[in-house]
């Protein structure tokens, strides 16, 4: 017997049933029944289908005033990293470099003299002097202790004099193919390592016990249940995947997956005769996970023209043009579709120009093409994504998050940025996520973002390119039937209908009808997946 059919029935009363489906927008009550949807329709109808089910004990669930929306899916989200971030030292909106190292110094004071310190979250833009750091002043407070503390794009890690001797990076140690070592005058590296050459040092410190990074995936599931998220897709590492696989075969795993492994791993992948879709409906292997270029705050995106404020940086091209198109066709003919990490305007192109002169298959839902976070598109390129069928998996917070950096560093390019709008009026399917760790994955923020364009003190007031803002319908579409479609789940996923999965997330009070900023202070009442209350909070 599967858990949804120990599951009591549960009929949902009182709030509005906001289906996303058009044949019925909108209904009074819910029944779900065995993990599905039974009934969508007035409370009178659902007492009458609840009533046949009478001897089975129908569960009552009354929620006045809220909205009862299909559950809510977080379309890129790095689920380990999330985890142990909760963990590790977190360094998010520190504001100067004497306050971290600050917090550095308390830290590794509580640890064993050979451990490594690790974290993450630091933006040096929000310091006062926002310039990258350097080992030095790690190696002040931290000694012989190494440590790696990944910005918060997670495009560059921050590491001590320590921690370069561990992993051998010398004067001597060339640059890495798609990475760059940072030197200081006298050809020392500095202690900032950007894309690929992170890996140096990560090859090292190695992946965490199987227990710690199972410990990590309970932390990220407690919290992203708390918020509403029924299901992630995750790019990740073949590690935090095992740990996974040992929830899912303990019975703790709650969250829907849908795991997508990083490209370097498709060999290993046919050998085992896995491709998307391998897995079942709590967790299932999706796209292949590339990048083609880096950050905009680590100044390592893809540009077609140089960054405002270093004349002579166009980034970092990390996966070569000839090199995306071969993997393009080995994942096509081994099953998977590939989600391409694009940030700048040149990524983005390589990207569409690459799929556009590839043979991909057209009728296959689990190999539709994506680009994760399309940041910054050139106007002439935004027509083609719904042309050439590319789901755009973009992270509404980015755009409050990331707008100052914008304007500074790629100037009146910023039109192109964060396309919303423009995007939809293509006809592009959008799917949100959260990039978490990278920002919060609390997907209320993320709607106010999508639909104000505005930090939520109100500015800039009418929003950062308002043209861009979308309705608070369009919005919930991407969080949960573009994201079930950029995983070719939207048969089942994404929408309240009958036979549909039993994935709802109820919001209170009800966010439709109410001024945009009501979402600062709705808060998830309860998550239920497969017919189950996973989460209540009152």
């Amino acid at each position: 017997m599967t858990r949804a059919e120990t599951v009591r029935p549960l009929a949902i009363y009182g709030g509005r049933v906001v289906t996303m489906h058009p044949a019925q927008p909108e209904a009074e009550a819910l029944l779900l029944v065995g993990g599905r949807v039974h009934t969508v329709g007035s409370a009178a109808e659902v007492r009458a289908a609840a009533r046949v089910l009478g001897r089975r004990g129908v569960e009552e669930l009354h929620v006045p005033g809220a909205c009862v929306l299909p559950g809510l899916a977080d379309a890129h989200l790095h689920l380990g990293a999330y985890g142990l971030q909760l963990e590790q030292l977190d360094l998010t909106g520190v504001g100067s470099l004497a306050d971290a190292v600050a917090l550095v110094a308390a830290r590794a004071d509580a640890l064993p003299r050979d451990a490594w310190l690790l974290g993450g979250g630091w933006d040096h833009t929000l310091w006062p002097e926002p310039h990258l750091p350097d080992r030095h002043a790690l190696d002040d407070v931290a000694g012989d202790r190494p440590v790696a503390l990944a910005r918060k794009d997670r495009h560059i890690t921050w590491v001590n004099s320590a921690a370069l001797h561990r992993a051998g990076i010398g004067r001597g140690t060339p640059q890495p193919a798609g990475g760059v070592i940072d030197r200081e005058a006298v050809g020392a590296p500095s202690g900032i390592l950007r894309e690929s050459a992170q890996r140096l040092v990560e090859t090292v410190i190695g992946d965490p016990p199987p227990e710690v990074l199972r410990g990590a995936v309970r932390r990220a599931q407690a919290a992203l249940l708390k918020l509403g998220i029924t299901c992630v897709h995750a790019p990740d590492t073949p590690a935090t995947f095992a740990a996974l696989q040992d929830l899912a075969a303990a019975g703790e795993l709650r969250l829907r997956v849908v795991y997508m492994p990083p490209a370097a791993a498709l060999e290993q992948l046919i050998a085992r005769r896995m491709a998307a879709g391998w897995g079942n409906g709590r967790l299932r292997i999706g796209h292949l996970k590339c990048f083609l270029d880096g950050s905009l705050g680590s100044h390592t995106a893809a540009m077609l023209a140089p960054f405002e404020d270093e004349p002579g940086n166009t980034g970092v091209v990390i996966t070569p043009p000839e090199a995306l198109a071969d993997l393009l066709r080995r994942a096509a003919d081994s099953g998977f579709g590939v989600a391409m990490h694009a940030i700048g305007d040149r990524a983005n192109r390589q990207a569409l120009d690459t799929i556009a002169g590839a043979d991909l298959p057209t009728d296959d839902p689990l190999r539709r093409p994506r680009i994760e976070h399309v940041q910054v598109l050139h106007p002439d390129d935004i027509p083609r994504l719904a042309a050439l069928g590319v789901v755009a998996s973009m992270q509404p917070i980015h755009t409050t998050q990331d707008m100052a950096n914008a304007d500074r560093f790629w100037g009146a390019r910023s039109r192109g940025a964060y396309a919303f709008g423009s995007l939809l009026r293509a006809g592009t399917v959008l799917a949100f996520g959260s990039d978490a760790p990278v920002e919060t994955p609390d997907p209320l923020a993320g709607l106010f973002a999508a639909v104000t364009r505005q930090r939520p003190d109100g500015t800039p007031v009418g929003g950062w390119y308002p043209e861009e803002r979308i309705s608070l319908t369009a919005a919930v579409r991407a969080y949960t039937v573009g994201a079930a479609y950029a995983a070719g789940l939207e048969h089942e996923q994404g929408t309240l209908r009958p036979r549909a999965v039993a994935d709802v997330t109820i919001i209170a009070p009800d966010i439709f009808d109410r001024p945009p900023r009501a979402l600062l202070a709705a808060r998830v009442s309860h998550t239920i997946i497969a017919g189950e209350v996973v989460y209540a909070g009152g």
